[in-house]
């Protein structure tokens, strides 16, 4: 995802990909919470 991400042309793709990155990041970080 992050090569994706560096290699965007487009602001718009770039923005997009931004957005899913940290929607992962989320959601890993609330899987963590709710592991203990």
């Amino acid at each position: 995802m992050l090569k994706r991400w560096k290699k965007a042309d487009s602001e718009l793709e770039k923005n997009e990909l931004t957005e899913v990155i940290f929607l992962n990041i989320n959601g890993i970080a609330s899987a963590m919470q709710s592991t203990g």
